[in-house]
């Protein structure tokens, strides 16, 4: 299968990889189960590719928060690649 994806180039002095992120997990629904690609589709699954180990850490550290934040009624699925 495939993925749609967008690739973002951005300034980290207007604003830092974390502030992306945050954006990302505002503007869906990180908690879709995988049951659901079923009827959307796996293209459809949230996803954040990374470019080295210091955005893969800042990722999963984001992940984190917004599941503790409550922010969403379910547990993030977001996979991170």
């Amino acid at each position: 299968g495939h993925a749609e994806a967008i690739e973002i180039t951005y300034d980290p002095a207007q604003t830092d990889y974390r502030a992306l992120l945050e954006f990302f997990f505002q503007i869906h629904d990180p908690t879709s189960l995988p049951w659901r690609f079923f009827v959307v589709g796996s293209s459809y699954r949230s996803e954040i590719f990374y470019v080295d180990d210091d955005q893969r850490q800042v990722a999963l550290d984001t992940i984190a928060d917004v599941d503790a934040s409550g922010l969403w009624p379910g547990k993030v699925v977001t996979e991170v690649s």
